[in-house]
């Protein structure tokens, strides 16, 4: 998996299962992300008035290339594998990680009515 897929990958999973928790809570009176009162500590979208949350990559990358297929950037991926195939080539990969924050906006969970 490339880097690019990976980081898009990860932040949509993220706001899906965010969506998937408020929905799952509906009724219960817990939020997940839920809108605070102006004044209180941290960063905010002026619009929403969403707090803007970090999300931090710490991230494995393999920068390899070979005479046959020319260079590449993975996303570092712990998997358990194997196979059989002919030929040779000469190949060259290095590890490095990246540390990144991407701020994010949330779906904000507004406060219920209360039921009657």
């Amino acid at each position: 998996m490339d880097l690019e897929e990976f980081v898009a990958t990860a932040i949509q999973q993220l706001v899906a299962g965010v969506r998937k928790a408020q929905d799952g809570l509906k009724g219960t009176g817990a939020r997940v992300n839920p809108q605070v009162a102006s004044g209180a500590p941290g960063r905010f979208d002026r619009k929403t008035g969403t707090h803007i949350q970090d999300l931090s990559f710490d991230v494995a990358v393999t920068i390899g290339g070979s005479e046959k297929s020319g260079a590449r950037l993975n996303v570092g991926v712990a998997f358990l594998g194997g196979g059989i195939e002919g030929g040779s080539a000469k190949e060259n990969v290095a590890t490095s990680r990246l540390q990144f924050t991407v701020p994010l906006l949330l779906p904000m969970q507004e406060i219920e009515p209360p039921s009657s």
